[in-house]
């Protein structure tokens, strides 16, 4: 097991020691004898709730989950505060860094995705209208996504000009630290980036 692993399987004991019909009340979960559901970025999990194993489900398919989604998915549900409530509000993640102890930040985070989005701008078009996000702007592409149903998130997309490489951006909701932990905004911001590009990918 590599760390990953390892970090994955403490936090899902920690799962299992919380009250699930209190997140099944906090949050409107749908649930049965064996699993919890929840949405996370727009698709559908399902959580063992003897096990705490997390899988997506596709049409009548389970799949395996990430280090990103897993992690994600138990922050809101674990550790969200009660009655957390939206701002309305959006702001950049250097605003939401002001209300965290420590922040490190990496321009070059986002690389891979703005070099790919840029050569295929038709097609991150075509991925998001896929989904069925909400367009959103200013921004040569972008939308609304929802992290969790409660949890909505701003993508914004540049492209690259003679002046200009291309970038990527996200806003969040000034209260986003009341539902998840800072370091959870970047599982979020990268496993959603990834579900684009293998959209992309699928459709080249």
């Amino acid at each position: 097991m590599n760390n990953y692993d390892i970090i994955v399987e403490e936090s899902k004991k920690r799962f299992l020691q919380w009250d699930q019909n209190k997140m099944i009340e906090k949050y409107s979960l749908r649930a049965d004898s064996e699993y919890l559901y929840v949405s996370f970025c727009d698709r559908p999990y399902r959580i063992h709730r003897g096990t705490a194993a997390v899988e997506r489900m596709n049409g009548g398919t389970f799949l395996a989950t990430g280090f990103n989604e897993v992690m994600s998915i138990f922050d809101l549900l674990c550790y969200g505060k009660d009655g957390a409530v939206l701002s309305g509000q959006w702001v950049s993640l250097a605003k939401l860094a002001h209300h965290v102890p420590t922040s490190s930040g990496n321009n070059n985070m986002f690389a891979a995705y703005e070099k790919l989005f840029d050569l295929h701008v038709k097609g991150l078009r075509e991925a998001l209208d896929f989904f069925g996000y909400e367009p959103f702007s200013p921004g040569d592409v972008g939308c609304v996504f929802h992290a969790f149903p409660c949890l909505p998130i701003v993508f914004q997309f540049w492209q690259s000009d003679d002046e200009f490489p291309p970038s990527i951006n996200f806003l969040w909701d000034s209260r986003t630290l009341d539902f998840i932990h800072y370091e959870t905004i970047f599982y979020i911001e990268h496993h959603w980036l990834q579900q684009i590009a293998e959209e992309i990918q699928v459709a080249k």
